[in-house]
């Protein structure tokens, strides 16, 4: 497949794929031999990635965190899982326990957290 064929197959990835055209920039790169901004293109990448991997990480924290509280964790292996998710995601969920109280033995602060953090994931990343 020569230069121009690699081009047009290209530009209709790039209109089927969303927020493919970083990729297809990164090959155009390479195929014109760009090799400098080849180097430089995917440092950003790796940080938006890395940033999106890790919130998402943190948000699947918090869902277990409000599973584990439905469920006796006063001992065994669940009371370690539970303290060690408690230390890194309660302080985060108590910010909304403040303005946000039970509805009927429901705690919503969870589900209202991780909107926040979907909502700011999509604003910044």
């Amino acid at each position: 497949m020569g230069v121009f064929e690699t081009m047009i197959t290209l530009n209709c990835l790039m209109q089927v794929l969303p927020g493919s055209s970083v990729l297809v920039g990164a090959v155009e790169s390479m195929i014109t031999l760009n090799w400098a901004s080849f180097l430089i293109l995917p440092l950003p990448i790796l940080a938006r990635t890395s940033i999106r991997l890790i919130v998402r990480f943190y948000i699947l924290l918090v869902m277990i965190w409000a599973v584990l509280s439905w469920f006796d964790h006063s001992k065994g292996f669940l009371r370690d899982l539970y303290t060690v998710l408690d230390s890194l995601v309660g302080p985060y969920v108590n910010l909304f326990k403040k303005f946000i109280p039970p509805i009927g033995n429901v705690d919503f602060s969870p589900i209202v957290a991780v909107i926040l953090l979907e909502v700011l994931l999509r604003l910044l990343v």
